[in-house]
């Protein structure tokens, strides 16, 4: 049985409290708005991030997609401040590496 761990993103009103993060495929990554304003996520990467607007004390979850791949996001509600831009890398998880691993063995 495999644990997987809720990663959490804070944005504050300096910005968001990690600029990168590294997680794998399936996993969910939560952003939590501890700022005094509202903030809407947006990946031109990765559709699943797209969040709706998170008043302040809200928060928004999402879960990693299929990897590698990397998932740039911005706030949608302040585009020009690199302070709310970030990456989440999405790396395979190890079932993909092994079904990868078999299916080009299999090939």
């Amino acid at each position: 049985m495999t644990t997987i761990l809720l990663l959490a993103i804070a944005l504050g009103p300096s910005g968001v409290n990690q600029k990168r993060i590294d997680t794998v495929t399936g996993q969910r990554v939560s952003f939590e708005n501890a700022d005094q304003r509202p903030h809407q996520l947006y990946s031109p990467d990765c559709a699943s991030m797209a969040s709706p607007v998170m008043k302040p004390g809200e928060s928004f979850s999402f879960v990693a997609p299929m990897g590698p791949r990397s998932c740039h996001f911005e706030d949608l509600l302040d585009p020009a401040s690199e302070q709310y831009q970030g990456e989440v890398n999405v790396k395979p998880s190890q079932q993909e590496d092994a079904q990868a691993a078999l299916s080009h063995v299999a090939g």
